[in-house]
């Protein structure tokens, strides 16, 4: 359910058709980078924010040794700039007051004529996490109504949703029952046909 929701062409054509598109793997670099990638960087901001957020240190020379970040001394004067800005949203992060993180939690709902099996994640103490150290995408927000509104039918719970550009909260009264019976059926209709979603 969650990765209809991530990409829904993507998993109408792996899950229907069974077509997986290829990318063409480039050549790794013989020389050293001069800019980290966008998905790069992604993943490396993914690592840091992990690594703060569990009181570990995060530092540049093991991504210079890995060639996933840029030597020298400019380097090492990016990272610092990077740096601010993950600890300022990392901060966020521990002003809302979650908690230890908690296991996956495991689900057998029913809802109407279906019956969901699976596990929940981002799930701490005192709420449910979801965030992106970029801005905010629509598959964001969906994911975290979807699984909202599934943490709603067990218990009432708050989830908070962080960006660089948004923070929100959803409230248990935000987990309606119709909410839910719609992301199910918009699912539903993507099993049959690639959906514009």
């Amino acid at each position: 359910l969650f990765a209809f929701y991530r990409h829904p062409q993507r998993y109408f054509l792996r899950r229907q058709l069974d077509l997986r598109l290829q990318t063409l793997d480039a050549e790794p670099e013989e020389r050293e980078p001069f800019a980290v990638d966008g998905l790069e960087s992604y993943a490396i901001h993914h690592d840091w924010i992990q690594a703060l957020l569990n009181g570990k240190d995060f530092n540049v020379a093991k991504l210079q040794a890995q060639g996933r970040w840029l030597s020298g001394v400019m380097g090492e004067l990016a990272f610092t700039r990077q740096q601010e800005k993950i600890v300022e949203f990392v901060d966020k992060i521990t002003t809302l007051q979650l908690g230890a993180k908690v296991a996956d939690l495991a689900i057998d709902l029913n809802i109407d004529d279906y019956r969901l099996i699976g596990k929940l994640g981002n799930l701490y103490e005192n709420g449910c996490l979801f965030y992106r150290f970029a801005k905010l995408k629509g598959k964001d927000l969906l994911i975290a109504l979807l699984q909202h509104g599934l943490l709603n039918q067990i218990q009432p719970h708050y989830t908070y949703l962080l960006s660089t550009d948004a923070e929100l909260v959803l409230t248990p009264e935000l987990a309606s029952s119709e909410l839910l019976n719609a992301l199910l059926m918009l699912y539903l209709t993507g099993q049959q046909r690639p959906d514009a979603l």
